[in-house]
């Protein structure tokens, strides 16, 4: 940790020649070696210098899928710091990766907010090598093999007609069974792993919405409700913003709750129709689940 903070320390104090209307985005891995090994911690700095009225959201672990291959294990998030008109926002991650590429590398998004709008820009390209657990194994031309050449008898007792037979009619048996069973314990297995993440969508989102103090919270709580239904729905809901959600989804209730969940995250602004929001995306939620129950069930 301490190698992070005087990392950052380095990027705040150094001087730019920026023009305060543009973005810059800079990443870089914190390394004491050149190789890092599978499952090993390793640190990635990165930060962005840009105009002072912009808002700058950095993913955690809201968002694991953006840091892939790697595995998202901490952030250590650094205050905003302003000089000569140009504001840096900087973050540490922590990460691993149990992958067995001996290369791998990461982008990850930043999200720029300025009023209404949000623009989604990356950063650079990161390559880690990795270092292989194996290697190369060479034999030595003074290495001396022993042969062993005595015979062993074995019982030569395999009725290969009975053998075939045998697995002929388990063929047989497993076709029929497929043809008569097969369709009702695939749409059985469809319908188990739907409750399983409905229950388990149900239970996240209604701790989340619980908190109606904490923007972070809710905007979490909004990842989990687009997620599902992007699992669900198989539309990429996490990609859209409210605004595109609405227009692809012709409901002026599910459209006004968006705008007031929109209102509590990024103006900070809540009263009694945002807890009713809330409870609004929920019955989307379970009318969607719903009507995907009947589809698989063929009602």
């Amino acid at each position: 940790m301490r190698l992070s903070i005087i990392f950052l320390l380095f990027i705040f104090l150094k001087t730019s020649h920026l023009a305060a209307q543009d973005l810059k985005v800079e990443a870089r891995w914190i390394l004491d070696k050149k190789e890092v090994e599978i499952g090993q911690p390793v640190q990635l700095a990165v930060w962005i210098k840009h105009d002072p009225n912009l808002e700058i959201l950095f993913p955690d672990s809201a968002h694991r899928q953006v840091f892939n291959p790697f595995d998202w294990l901490d952030k250590a998030y650094f205050p905003t710091r302003t000089q000569n008109g140009i504001s840096t926002d900087s973050i540490v991650y922590t990460l691993a990766t149990f992958e067995l590429d001996s290369l791998q590398s990461l982008e990850i998004p930043i999200f720029i907010l300025k009023g209404k709008d949000t623009t989604i820009v990356r950063t650079p390209k990161m390559d880690l090598v990795i270092k292989q657990l194996t290697q190369n194994l060479t034999i030595s031309d003074s290495t001396k093999t022993i042969s062993n050449t005595e015979y062993w008898a074995v019982d030569q007792n395999i009725n290969y007609l009975y053998l075939g037979i045998g697995s002929l009619v388990l063929v047989l048996l497993g076709i029929i069974f497929y043809i008569a069973f097969g369709e009702r314990i695939r749409r059985t297995y469809r319908l188990r792993r739907l409750r399983l993440q409905f229950l388990r969508f149900i239970n996240d989102y209604e701790k989340l919405s619980q908190n109606t103090n904490e923007t972070k919270v809710f905007e979490h709580a909004l990842h989990v409700w687009k997620n599902y239904l992007e699992n669900l729905q198989k539309i990429p809901f996490t990609s859209y913003t409210s605004k595109e959600i609405a227009l692809l989804i012709n409901n002026e209730e599910l459209n006004q709750s968006l705008k007031s969940i929109d209102l509590a995250i990024y103006g900070n602004i809540m009263d009694d129709h945002t807890r009713t929001a809330w409870q609004q995306l929920k019955a989307f939620a379970v009318e969607a689940y719903e009507n995907k129950i009947q589809e698989v069930r063929g009602e």
